[in-house]
């Protein structure tokens, strides 16, 4: 292909999918390797008919020695010769040692997306442009059907996610050499591409060539369309999803995914996976990680639906789901704990953390008060349950008598009682003085501080969700 026709190749993937604004500042990921380098160089073309202002960004992973140096000279040498800027990270020893324990390519990618987005945000950039091919899109679409994908497995790489654009999704490893080479531009080879060792040069190395010799001459304009037909199905079902998720899906106080049951079981199939799928990645940090769910562990979750209440399912990263009464839970294991909070009552307490509020009225008791019904609501005796008081989360050891209640309980059994999930438990908020538990918020009081004849004032209590009041409290 022809230098002019590529950059119109490019230009023309860049209208197409809305990949930048005129004036746009991008940060432009470069590695020495063809791909990248062919695309600080069509930027750099298109820079002055875009108005684009470039900043390159190299890490060095210090993992191939002498090679792995040579290719941030090449990289700082193509800024000098592009009058561009370049910021290079370099990884430490301990770093790269603990990316090695882990899944390499996956750490390395997510360390190398992580620098590149702090760069940005330092930058005051719009968007990251990365390098990836027709190429890398055909060789993820089978590395998705060879590990069992859905509709999102097929659509490959997406010419954007959120900040990250790819401008030579739609051009051919083969015309990104012809490019470079035309113009006798230098650019490194990674030789650790060339050994089978990752599911992904097994495919470039090995199935690709295979099926291109022997199945399909075209295989990977034939990939590329399945995944852009794979893009547009999803669109479709994301706007499917998108209709119904605010009747269905709510967040707890620390961020657990709660799906309403019985409007759950009214979607269709495809529907209540997207919605798992949804979950699993908000829980996991969305889309730039890479992570997806494996169909089986959505059928899992699924299968809740007739599982007992309390049951389980362990999912990656450290996720979990679990069977709630009225809601399929899914959250995090290791989600951190709500922080006490010291409260004023009467007065009116805005707690942040607890998403709630919480106020009192002290009054003088005669013997009668207008009382609510609801366990959101409540009064108790000023003189037994004085202060100081705090708002806080349930810890291993509390009990409480509640309200004429027969004697003390754990708040555990309390809770199995009342069918409050496992999940959500130590999300409940209790209103203590000291070492007692005066209210479980929500539940009911204790019967210690209850009113009586020798009351002579009353605390009225009332909780609810918090008023944001620009969140400044």
């Amino acid at each position: 292909m022809q230098s002019d026709s590529l950059l119109n190749k490019v230009l023309g993937t860049i209208r197409d999918y809305g990949l930048v604004d005129r004036g746009d500042r991008l940060v432009c990921g470069i590695s020495g390797g063809p791909d990248s380098v062919c695309l600080a160089h069509i930027l750099v073309s298109l820079s002055n008919q875009l108005d684009l202002d470039l900043i390159l960004a190299h890490v060095n992973y210090h993992t191939r020695g002498t090679d792995s140096d040579l290719e941030e000279k090449l990289c700082r040498q193509i800024a000098s010769d592009l009058n561009l800027p370049i910021r290079v990270r370099s990884i430490s020893h301990d770093e790269l040692a603990m990316m090695k324990n882990s899944n390499f390519q996956r750490e390395a990618r997510e360390y190398r997306l992580s620098f590149f987005e702090e760069l940005r945000c330092e930058q005051h950039a719009d968007k990251i442009a990365l390098g990836h091919t027709a190429d890398d899109v055909a060789e993820t679409v089978l590395m998705h059907i060879l590990r069992g994908s859905g509709i999102d497995g097929l659509s490959g790489i997406h010419p954007r996610s959120e900040h990250l654009i790819r401008p030579l999704i739609d051009c051919s490893k083969e015309d990104v050499i012809d490019y470079l080479d035309s113009r006798k531009l230098e650019y490194r080879i990674d030789k650790s591409n060339l050994e089978s060792k990752y599911l992904r040069n097994k495919i470039r190395n090995r199935l690709m060539p295979d099926l291109e010799e022997n199945y399909n001459s075209r295989i990977v304009p034939a990939l590329c369309r399945t995944a852009a037909i794979a893009r547009h199905l999803q669109g479709f079902l994301d706007s499917c999803v998108e209709a119904v998720e605010p009747k269905v899906v709510s967040l707890s106080r620390l961020g657990k995914v709660l799906m309403d049951l019985d409007r759950y079981l009214d979607l269709e199939p495809a529907i209540r996976h997207e919605l798992i799928r949804r979950a699993f990645k908000s829980l996991v940090g969305g889309e730039r990680n890479g992570r997806s769910l494996d169909f089986e562990l959505v059928v899992n979750v699924d299968d809740l639906t007739n599982a007992v209440v309390g049951k389980r399912v362990d999912l990656a990263n450290g996720i979990m789901a679990e069977r709630g009464d009225s809601a399929i839970i899914l959250f995090n294991r290791d989600t951190q704990s709500l922080k006490p909070h010291a409260v004023n009552l009467p007065g009116t307490n805005n707690l942040r953390e607890f998403s709630l509020e919480i106020s009192g009225e002290l009054i003088d008791y005669d013997g009668w008060i207008d009382r609510s019904s609801d366990n959101w609501s409540a009064v108790i005796d000023a003189d037994i349950a004085s202060g100081p008081f705090e708002v806080r989360a349930p810890v291993d050891g509390d009990r409480i008598r509640l309200l004429n209640a027969p004697g003390s309980r754990k708040l555990s059994d309390i809770f199995t009682d009342r069918k409050i999930p496992r999940a959500l438990r130590h999300e409940v908020p209790l209103l203590v003085a000291g070492d007692r538990v005066i209210w479980i918020i929500g539940v009911g009081i204790s019967h210690e501080a209850r009113l009586t004849e020798e009351t002579s004032r009353a605390l009225k209590l009332h909780a609810g969700p918090r008023v944001k009041q620009h969140d400044r409290s």
